[in-house]
C-alpha cells in the first residue's frame, strides 16, 4: 500500500468519527430529514477538527497533498448525497472528458495549481479519474453529473476503517540491555491522546529500565509550524515540548495525562495542568517563545527521517510496531517492550490491566 493511500486512510479515520454524530441523527430519506442531515454537516464542517476550507492551504505545504484534501471534501459530499438517496447523480450524465475538466478546474482554484489528467474511465455509478499532482498519481472518483467527486470510495464492510493492523508485515525488534522507546504523537490527536494513557502504567512499571522519548508530528517551514489540528495543536505541542524539555519526563506525564483527560480538544485549561504537577506556567510560556520553534524543527526533522507520520507511531529500537493500536491494553505495550531486552528484568512479570472504557483496537490520525 503506497503512502498516499496510507495517509487517505488515516485522514478518514479521524474525520469518520466527526461525521457519526451526524448518521446517528438522522433516519429516512424524508424531505426534513435530509435538511436536517445537511444541516448537521454543515455544522459538522465549521466545528471539525481540520476545518475544510483551511484545507487547501494546509496542502500546499504538506506531504499529505491533494489526496487527503479532496478526501475531506469528499466523505462530506458522499454523506449528503447518501441522504438524500440520490447516489451521486443529481442530474444530467455528462461525458468522461466533461467530468475530468470539471475536476481539474476545481483543483485548480482550491489547491492553486495545476494537476494533470492521466486517464478518466467509468467505473459502476461514478466516473474514475486519474490526475497527476506534484508528481504523485492519485485516483479521484466523480459522478456522473459531473457536479461531485469522491477521493475514494469506501467499502462498506467492517475493516474498511482499520487501515493499521495489516498495513505492513511487522519487522522484528532487536533486543538490547536498555531498549529505545520512541512515541511520535500530535497532542490533540484523540488516538494519540489513547496511546499516552496506554503507555502511562507501562512507563511506570519499567521507568529507568528503558530509554522513552516522546515526539511531536509537526511541518516546520521557517518560522512556520503547522499541525494536523491547527494552530491551538502547534501551540500545545510547544507546551508539551518544553516541559518534557525543562522539566523531565515524570512531570511531563502529569501535565500531558491532566490535559488529555481534563481539557478537551482546545487545551484551554493547560494552565491548571500545570499548576496540577507543580510547573510554573510562566516559565512553560516563555519557553515557548525561545525554544518552542527550535523544538519543533527537532521534532520534524526526527519525525520525517524516521517515516512517524501518523499519531501515534511507536519506534522500539528503531522498529516501528502496531502494538500501539491496541488502545487500553497496557499489556500489549507492555509485551512489545518487554519483548525488546536482551534479558528481561523481572517487573515484566507483572500483568497490566486494560483501561477501563478504552478498549479499542485500530486508528491514528
Amino acid at each position: 500500500m503506497s503512502n498516499t493511500h496510507k495517509n487517505i486512510q488515516r485522514f478518514l479515520n479521524s474525520f469518520y468519527e466527526r461525521q457519526l454524530m451526524v448518521t446517528k441523527k438522522v433516519e429516512g430519506n424524508s424531505e426534513e430529514n435530509i435538511q436536517q442531515a445537511n444541516s448537521e454537516q454543515e455544522k459538522v464542517s465549521k466545528n471539525a477538527e481540520i476545518p475544510v476550507e483551511k484545507y487547501a492551504s494546509f496542502v500546499k505545504s504538506n506531504p499529505w497533498k491533494i489526496a487527503t484534501f479532496l478526501l475531506g471534501i469528499g466523505v462530506i459530499v458522499l454523506l449528503i448525497l447518501l441522504f438524500s438517496g440520490k447516489g451521486g447523480v443529481t442530474g444530467a450524465v455528462v461525458s468522461e472528458d466533461v467530468a475530468a475538466k470539471n475536476l481539474l478546474s476545481f483543483i485548480k482554484t482550491q489547491v492553486g495549481k495545476e494537476a494533470t489528467l492521466i486517464s478518466s474511465e467509468r467505473e459502476g455509478a461514478l466516473y474514475k479519474i486519474t490526475v497527476e499532482y506534484q508528481g504523485e498519481k492519485v485516483p479521484v472518483y466523480v459522478s456522473m453529473d459531473g457536479k461531485y467527486l469522491i477521493a475514494q470510495p469506501i467499502p462498506l464492510s467492517q475493516t474498511a476503517f482499520n487501515t493499521n493492523s495489516e498495513e505492513e508485515t511487522p519487522k522484528e525488534v532487536p533486543k538490547t540491555d536498555k531498549p529505545k522507546v520512541d512515541l511520535y504523537v500530535m497532542s490533540f490527536c484523540p488516538y494519540g491522546n489513547r496511546a499516552e494513557n496506554t503507555m502511562l502504567p507501562v512507563y511506570n512499571l519499567l521507568k529507568n529500565k528503558i530509554d522513552f522519548s516522546v515526539h511531536y508530528i509537526v511541518q516546520v517551514s521557517g518560522n512556520n509550524v503547522e499541525s494536523l489540528h491547527g494552530q491551538a495543536e502547534v501551540d500545545q505541542d510547544m507546551r508539551e515540548a518544553c516541559v518534557l524539555n525543562e522539566s523531565g519526563i515524570a512531570k511531563w506525564w502529569a501535565f500531558v495525562s491532566y490535559v488529555n483527560n481534563k481539557c478537551g480538544s482546545d487545551g484551554s485549561c493547560w494552565e491548571d495542568a500545570a499548576k496540577n504537577a507543580s510547573l510554573d506556567a510562566k516559565k512553560i510560556k516563555d519557553c515557548v517563545s525561545k525554544k518552542g520553534l527550535e523544538l519543533m524543527k527537532v521534532d520534524a526533522k526526527l519525525s520525517s527521517d524516521n517515516n512517524a507520520m501518523a499519531s501515534p507511531t511507536l519506534i522500539i529500537n528503531g522498529v516501528k510496531t502496531n502494538a500501539v493500536y491496541q488502545y487500553g491494553n497496557s499489556e500489549a505495550y507492555k509485551k512489545a517492550l518487554c519483548d525488546a531486552f536482551t534479558t528481561s528484568p523481572t517487573e515484566c512479570s507483572k500483568e497490566l490491566a486494560s483501561l477501563s472504557n478504552s478498549s479499542v483496537s485500530g486508528g491514528s490520525c
